[in-house]
């Protein structure tokens, strides 16, 4: 059982670099494409996890993340579409628990903005709200690379927001944490749609 253990976390270390490698192309059908082996390796890490939910998910985001890539551009919403029926159709067959609700809740929030090409900062909020969702399934799953992954994800859009938005952040350990959060969750209409 502990060697199952270690394999589904190195397998989760493979995934993270196909998805830190996909996080420095720039082309998006080049980045739908190292998506594809990391979801293959995620939902192999899930299933040696006995995690249903994520591995259909990930096995789902593969077969998505390859039409987005490969297919025309224009038909990328019916993909989207599929794709989110999907993960609730699996989702629903496989549900153990209230757990199971979380990845379902990440891949939606983190897909439906392939839509919103032109909404910057929802797209971000909108990742760090689905990241934290997978992070909460993937500590109850004990799927620490996932989880990991996650943390990065979060960190990289926090600090691409603070660029783009330029925020005015705090110098000192009083006001460096409540300026982050304001500038989170109270940006100014112009610049967000939260």
């Amino acid at each position: 059982m502990e060697n199952i253990f270690l394999i589904a976390q190195i397998i989760g270390f493979c995934a993270m670099c196909f998805s830190v490698a996909a996080w420095q192309v720039k082309e998006p059908r080049k980045i739908y494409a190292l998506y594809v082996p990391s979801s293959l390796l995620w939902s192999l890490q899930y299933c040696l996890l006995g995690a249903p939910v994520g591995a259909i998910i990930s096995i789902c985001s593969a077969s998505k993340d390859a039409g987005l890539a490969f297919a025309d551009p224009k038909h990328k919403k019916y993909f989207l579409c599929a794709y989110l029926l999907l993960i609730i159709i699996f989702g629903c067959y496989f549900y153990q628990s209230t757990i199971s609700i979380f990845p379902i809740f990440a891949a939606f929030f983190l897909n439906i903005t392939i839509l919103l090409t032109d909404q910057r900062s929802f797209i971000s909020r909108s990742t760090i709200i689905s990241q934290f969702c997978f992070i909460y399934y993937n500590l109850h799953n004990d799927a620490w690379m996932a989880m990991l992954c996650s943390c990065f994800v979060i960190l990289s859009s926090i600090i691409g927001m603070a660029r783009h938005e330029k925020w005015v952040i705090g110098k000192c350990y009083k006001t460096f944490m409540p300026s982050i959060i304001k500038s989170l969750f109270f940006t100014p209409k112009s610049r967000a749609l939260l």
